[in-house]
């Protein structure tokens, strides 16, 4: 019987010298073993990391955001084999996916989606490298055009398409339209709007998201039914100087109209005939006479046109003196416009119309003086518009007050008596010269009396105002009643160098007051200084650092601005090779005051031992464990998103 052959093994097909050297090479690799060392060789056997060290480099710049190929370049011995790969779905056709010595590796990058850039890693024998890729641009469409909405109003939708990380900005430029959802976004989004009821004809409006405009038409309140006529608007006002307007027709086609008018004032200057909807269009003259009213007729629609008067009046003399016995006054002669209506009325007692109180077109005006038995005293007669003094001489009486001011509260009230000296029988008067200043008592009297006033409240700025007591001036100082408000009273901003959001001030008119900023990261842009309602905006600086808060000062109201964070981070070193007994290795840590990170080991024999959390500058120390095992070991560290590469000699 034949004895069965000995299967040959790989070791022995190769030639004697070959195996013998691989026999040498084991025998080497058991005594070094045996005295705490490994044996390295060329011959592939056994593990040699120490002889094969590889580096990569990552592409030097991002990949565009349509996609593309790339190349990562590998560095290693010629025997040196390697792998690469990567767990990115959008990174593909590894070319090679391995190989040995130096290479590049080129891949396909997919087209980014997204409106934010992104990154990915690709492993070349425990090497990492990062491939980042540009932001896709951000464009914005919407899913329509336009929509309509019933005349009673109501709310709808409209769809936003955009990249993640696009953001988008919605707002009306009609009155009757308003977002009431979705006024910002960030990729795809909804936006919800809101339409008033109709009152009037059909209409289209616009809401505008980005550079995207979607039109909304809104159906007539009332329909129109066939041949029915309906305008819009049904009155319209025109000052004395004259001036035109238009006139919107909603009739359905083939339903015929005219346009007419019955008054030699309104001329109609296109529309006097049409077909269907339309408009007409009108002119009025200046009016040198008083208020006029007449109508624009069509097809049995009415506009009614209101026109306001222009009638000036002029009277002589504007001026006469008379003497202290009084009498009669010089006729005054009034002359106008015919039509035009006036009125004369006289501002003191002592001044009495004894005919031609009221007048049209051309009239006179006669008065009667009463005899004065004071100082001399200056009266005034208002005819029309035309104001007419009279100045009549007195008698020998003097006069003096006390006090001669005062001063009172915002909140008014009540003033101190104001006492007049004179010699008895001296008649005088007392009246106010400012609107919130009544003379409650005192108004008139003789000799010897008292004035008593009263004050109204002061909402706005400081204000003086005068009475006439016996013909001196008694001067009234009243304190300020201004208050402030603004809205809104906080913002946040991103961390780049923006410009804020107006800040509205309220307050009443002639109020004035100032805005600052307390901190030198905000800045003043407009409005520093007003008058009652105002508007303020600021500007702030891009902020190099953790997130930060400051202030306004605006009309005495504080103004609070919250930034956010602008935090960058750096180690050194970021990397470290121990020998196998290990011990403790300290990076460094440079960061913005306020900006907070952390250090964590990503190898379970690198341990952080301080400097787990820390906040601007700082340091890291952590131990590298005993290497026990027969070949070298690299580890990591993620210490403030930085890499920290530990690479450890074997036992």
């Amino acid at each position: 019987m034949t004895k069965p052959r000995t299967p040959l093994t790989p070791a022995m097909w190769m030639p004697f010298h070959e195996r013998l050297r691989v026999a040498v090479a084991l025998m080497l690799a058991a005594i070094a073993s045996a005295c705490g060392a490994t044996a390295t060789t060329t011959t592939g056997v056994g593990p040699t990391p120490a002889k094969c060290p590889v580096s990569i480099a990552a592409p030097s710049s991002a990949i565009d955001a349509a996609g593309g190929a790339g190349s990562v370049a590998v560095a290693t011995q010629p025997e040196c084999t390697w792998t690469a790969s990567t767990d990115a779905k959008w990174i593909s056709e590894l070319s090679p996916a391995s190989g040995q010595g130096s290479a590049n590796v080129t891949f396909q990058a997919s087209p980014n989606p997204d409106g934010v850039a992104r990154q990915a890693a690709m492993t070349v024998s425990g090497q990492s490298a990062t491939i980042s890729q540009a932001a896709a641009p951000c464009r914005v469409e919407l899913a329509e055009s336009g929509g309509q909405v019933p005349a009673t109003g109501g709310t709808a939708t409209v769809s936003v398409v955009a990249p993640n990380g696009c953001s988008w900005q919605a707002s009306s430029n009609s009155a009757w339209l308003s977002v009431t959802a979705g006024s910002t976004g960030n990729g795809n989004g909804t936006i919800t709007f809101a339409a008033a009821s109709n009152t009037g004809i059909a209409r289209t409006g616009a809401l505008v998201i980005e550079d995207q405009s979607f039109t909304v038409s809104q159906a007539a309140a009332v329909p129109v039914l066939p041949c029915q006529h309906v305008i819009q608007p049904t009155s319209a006002s025109i000052p004395a100087a004259g001036g035109s307007g238009v006139v919107e027709v909603n009739a359905a086609a083939g339903c015929v109209w005219n346009a007419t008018t019955s008054a030699s004032w309104i001329a109609i200057t296109s529309g006097t005939n049409g077909n269907g909807a339309g408009s007409v269009r009108f002119s009025v003259g200046a009016n040198t006479g008083s208020a006029r009213t007449g109508n624009v007729s069509i097809s049995g629609e009415v506009l009614s046109i209101s026109q306001a008067g222009n009638c000036s009046v002029s009277a002589a003399p504007t001026s006469q003196a008379v003497g202290a016995a009084g009498g009669a006054g010089v006729p005054i002669a009034v002359a106008t416009t015919a039509g035009c209506t006036w009125a004369a009325t006289s501002a003191v007692p002592w001044l009495v119309i004894v005919s031609g109180a009221n007048g049209s077109g051309n009239g006179s005006v006669t008065v009667s003086i009463a005899a004065n038995t004071s100082v001399a005293r200056v009266g005034t007669l208002l005819i029309g518009d035309q104001v007419v003094t009279v100045n009549q001489a007195g008698t020998t009486c003097s006069f003096s007050i006390n006090p001669t001011n005062q001063s009172v509260g915002s909140a008014g009230g009540a003033g101190t008596q104001v006492g007049v000296s004179t010699t008895s029988g001296c008649a005088w008067s007392a009246s106010s010269n400012a609107t919130w200043i009544t003379v409650t008592s005192g108004a008139t009297d003789t000799g010897p009396g008292n004035v008593k006033f009263s004050v109204a409240a002061n909402t706005g700025a400081v204000r003086n105002g005068t009475l006439t007591i016996a013909g001196q001036t008694f001067t009234v100082t009243q304190a300020t009643g201004c208050t402030y408000s603004i809205n809104p009273t906080s913002q946040s901003i991103g961390a780049g160098a923006a410009a804020g959001t107006p800040i509205a001030v309220s307050t009443s008119a002639g109020c004035s007051w100032t805005a600052a900023g307390n901190v030198s990261w905000i800045a003043i842009a407009s409005g520093a200084t007003g008058s009652g309602n105002g508007s303020v905006t600021f500007t702030v600086s891009a902020n190099p650092g953790a997130a930060r808060t400051g202030t306004l000062t605006l009309a005495g109201q504080t103004f609070t601005v919250t930034q956010t964070a602008s935090c960058s981070y750096t180690i050194s070193p970021s990397s470290k090779s121990s020998s196998d007994k290990g011990g403790d290795v300290t990076s460094s840590v440079t960061a913005p005051a306020g900006c907070s990170w952390t250090a964590v080991s990503n190898a379970p024999w690198i341990t952080v031992k301080s400097g787990a959390s820390d906040s601007g500058n700082g340091k890291v120390t952590f131990h590298v464990a005993e290497n026990k095992d027969n070949f070298e070991r690299i580890g990591t560290l993620t210490i403030a998103g930085n890499t920290f590469t530990v690479t450890q000699a074997k036992h």
